[in-house]
């Protein structure tokens, strides 16, 4: 088979990929990388050896693309709640202005901790990565998730009062 075959069959996984994660600023440029490693995934997949074709590709690039956020968050000289909310939320821009509002009314409620985990789980980072960058062991960023997610409920619960 021809690469235009493999394309018509497995395009919807790039879209759906591009969707799940809310890609709507960057959409054509993430799906020609996405396409470009398709195509190098499709020349190098061998199926004697490999998962299905479909399911091979899927988490290929699903890890392709966490890959391509932490590359452009390590490009970014450091992640704002500006670039956080403009990069990963897509919703019109007087949804975006209350968001980050939101955010900077919401961060200074946060311990130093509590903030680098929720500033590190913006940019996608698991818990175990988190726990790296913060030398903490793992329980540790369990409990600053749950404590942030209990201030976020508290503090959304005051907001819509």
């Amino acid at each position: 088979m021809n690469f235009n075959t493999y394309y018509e069959k497995y395009k919807n996984i790039i879209h759906y990929l591009l969707k799940s994660y809310n890609i709507s600023y960057d959409y054509e440029e993430f799906y020609q990388l996405l396409l470009i490693r398709m195509w190098e995934l499709i020349e190098r997949y061998d199926e004697q050896h490999q998962l299905a074709l479909n399911k091979y590709l899927f988490s290929r690039l699903r890890f392709y693309l966490i890959d391509l956020f932490r590359q452009r968050g390590k490009e970014e000289p450091a992640l704002s709640l500006e670039t956080a909310t403009h990069t990963y939320v897509s919703q019109s821009l007087e949804e975006q202005i209350l968001t980050a509002e939101l955010l900077k009314a919401f961060l200074p409620l946060l311990t130093s901790h509590e903030r680098q985990w929720f500033l590190l789980r913006l940019q996608g980072y698991q818990q175990a990565e988190i726990a790296n960058q913060l030398q903490r062991s793992v329980s540790s960023v369990k409990l600053y998730r749950r404590s942030v997610l209990k201030k976020f409920q508290q503090f959304m619960a005051k907001a819509e009062v």
